[in-house]
């Protein structure tokens, strides 16, 4: 009846070193998919785990989702001004290695009924169905942020390019999370408001094509709504 929606990013960097000449190549690009991890926990309500996340008024069990991704890239320095503010370091990103995972958990009590183990499979069911696409999302950005010039400025040279590389980073896990993290979540609020989390005697698929269809309306009509790019 209940759903919680995590996610997690982080990024290393490995330098290339000094190399003025502009003769860098992009090494490429590699994406480190895997399947969902899918686990199911059974809990006494009178004595709940102390892992598990607390349950709000009116659950009776939640679904825990956490989507992932961490970002490797190697970039080459092209440039160091040092000055007395600190220094401005100029990278080329070279290659990104992406690695993206899904974790759900399902909790249920011992002595849950059929419906309602039904509607926490759904909000399960959601998140697969947006991590399918998941590793196309990540392969585009990562190959689209290879040769990009990043400038970052930091109190010394090594702060500075370790700046430049976590805004690269920062910028493509959190256009990852925007393309498949947030539409899941919204996808899932409509589910439980069509269910009326899982009392409502209406079936799972049904509420899950009526949830996705809805998202994809709001989607549409908010693409319409931005304003247009000034050539």
């Amino acid at each position: 009846m209940g759903y919680r929606s995590y996610t997690a990013c982080l990024f290393l960097l490995a330098l290339t070193g000094l190399a003025r000449a502009q003769t860098t190549r992009p090494e490429g690009v590699v994406i480190e998919y895997s399947a969902p991890e899918v686990q199911t926990r059974t809990f006494d309500p009178k004595n709940l785990p102390p892992d598990m996340p607390p349950l709000r008024p009116g659950e009776a069990a939640v679904t825990e989702s956490n989507f992932s991704c961490q970002t490797v890239i190697a970039a080459t320095i092209i440039d160091q001004i040092p000055s007395a503010q600190g220094c401005t370091a100029t990278m080329r990103i070279a290659s990104v290695r992406t690695t993206i995972k899904l974790g759900i958990t399902i909790w249920l009590p011992v002595k849950g009924t059929k419906k309602l183990t039904a509607h926490e499979q759904g909000h399960r069911i959601i998140d697969e169905r947006f991590y399918e696409n998941a590793e196309a999302i990540a392969r585009k950005l990562s190959e689209e942020m290879v040769g990009q010039r990043r400038v970052g400025r930091g109190p010394n040279c090594d702060a500075a390019a370790q700046i430049a590389i976590k805004q690269a980073a920062d910028q493509l896990c959190g256009d990852y999370m925007t393309a498949v993290q947030r539409p899941a979540s919204r996808v899932q609020e409509l589910y439980d408001e069509i269910t009326d989390h899982g009392r409502h005697p209406i079936n799972e698929a049904v509420a899950i094509k009526r949830a996705m269809e809805q998202q994809k309306k709001e989607a549409e009509q908010a693409a319409a709504t931005q304003p247009t790019a000034t050539p």
